[in-house]
């Protein structure tokens, strides 16, 4: 049952009924008021229904968040190892070229002395 479908909340004074003794004011509203009585709690039902619904939904969501943000932190960790990596390689190429140039410079000097 819809929220707009909802019936008028039953009042206090309504359920009471000439009698302050709870069995009489509970026979006052079978005898009644009893329709409106089980309409409302059917309604009221259908919302506990929907909100466990609901809920269950919401695990499912705030589980299904837990894990891709663990798997985010899991790429994070290896995107922040592969820059590394990448660093140090550039690092060592930079090296490597030095070395090089430099044998370069050795092999022209020994070039030019023979």
């Amino acid at each position: 049952m819809a929220r707009e479908q909802m019936p008028a909340r039953i009042s206090t004074n309504a359920i009471a009924g000439p009698s302050t003794d709870p069995l009489e004011q509970f026979r006052y509203l079978v005898e009644h008021r009893g329709q409106e009585v089980v309409d409302y709690i059917l309604t009221l039902r259908q919302y506990n229904d929907d909100a466990l619904d609901l809920n269950e939904e919401l695990t499912g969501l705030v589980t299904r968040y837990e894990e891709l943000q663990a798997s985010y932190d899991t790429q994070q960790e290896e995107l922040e190892t592969v820059k590394a990596d990448l660093v140090g390689s550039r690092d060592r190429a930079k090296k490597l070229k030095e070395e090089l140039a430099a044998a370069k410079r050795e092999l022209a000097a020994t070039k030019g002395q023979l």
